[in-house]
């Protein structure tokens, strides 16, 4: 008869103690680790931090109609909300003129038209746009998406010229080209000038302005990704 010790316990049930011991140790780091993030989130998240985020969330409805989402370290403290999805900071306007002639069998027809342009520019509130508070050193900071032109609007039109050729007669199509030219021309025109870059500067003042109501020290920097 073999001889078996009697407090040795069958194999099967030494592995089912093992699972058992695994399974009570990842439950206890599971708890421990839940109750460091609690602990964190309480000591990082103080009253008056939370004050100044809830505050500084309210001051951005009231000014620019939309609301930042704020951070207080890595945790979300107010959800950012955009009623609008364009912060327009610059309006600017500029007159172009388009001049047009064609020749046919020596019979020139001519086309010269104007009209005033109005760009829209500043920042799309679809990107990302987020205020950082510091709990230790209470700095405010933020970082702006890139400005963008919205819209150029067409008004004030004028035909300066609008003459036939003899037997080279001005057609519809004609006239929807020119237009066409002059709007493209318009949009070159705002591209080719400092318009983004003072949408960025009205941007930064205006938001300044806000982030000052915390009273706190103050950092404002720009994406380095373009907008598309």
């Amino acid at each position: 008869m073999p001889d078996h010790h009697p407090l040795t316990p069958p194999p099967q049930k030494s592995g089912c103690l093992t699972v058992l011991a695994w399974v009570a140790l990842a439950g206890g780091l599971t708890l421990i680790l839940t109750l460091l993030l609690l602990w964190r989130t309480g000591s990082v998240v103080t009253a008056e931090t939370r004050r100044m985020a809830e505050t500084l969330a309210g001051n951005f409805q009231r000014t620019l109609n939309f609301t930042p989402e704020v951070r207080v370290d890595s945790i979300v403290i107010v959800a950012g909300t955009t009623p609008v999805t364009e912060l327009v900071t610059v309006k600017k306007q500029a007159l172009v003129r388009h001049r047009w002639a064609h020749t046919w069998m020596q019979s020139t027809k001519n086309l010269e038209i104007e009209a005033t342009f109005t760009a829209r520019a500043g920042f799309d509130l679809t990107q990302p746009f987020r205020i950082q508070i510091d709990p230790e050193t209470k700095w405010v900071s933020t970082e702006l998406p890139q400005p963008k032109i919205f819209s150029v609007g067409m008004g004030d039109v004028r035909i300066l010229r609008d003459e036939d050729g003899l037997w080279n007669k001005l057609t519809t199509e004609d006239r929807e080209e020119a237009f066409r030219a002059l709007e493209k021309k318009a949009n070159q025109e705002f591209a080719d000038t400092k318009l983004l870059a003072e949408a960025l500067s009205e941007g930064e003042t205006l938001v300044r302005e806000v982030l000052k109501t915390s009273g706190s020290q103050i950092k404002i920097e720009t994406a380095t990704e373009p907008q598309k």
